[in-house]
């Protein structure tokens, strides 16, 4: 091993020592397992909150339909009560 490699391995060391000691408590793997974490629920929050939406969307459309109905059926009773 020349002298140069020796100094760029021991530069690389470094700079791994220097990014394992950035993370909490220098674990690497804890750190990995919370942002896995915090992603999944993420996706769990917005599949829950899709589902709201699509059912929300839904009795709006049959609550909508439903007055739409109801305002024909008055109608038509006004007028045939002319």
């Amino acid at each position: 091993m020349t002298d140069d490699d020796r100094v760029r391995l021991d530069e690389i060391s470094r700079k791994l020592d220097l990014l394992i000691e950035a993370f909490p408590r220098k674990d690497i793997e804890g750190h990995r397992r919370y942002h896995e974490s915090i992603i999944e629920w993420r996706i769990l929050r917005n599949r829950m909150l899709r589902s709201i939406l699509q059912k929300m969307v839904e009795a709006g459309s049959l609550a909508g339909f439903g007055w739409l109905l109801y305002a024909l059926w008055t109608m038509a009773k006004f007028e045939v009560r002319k």
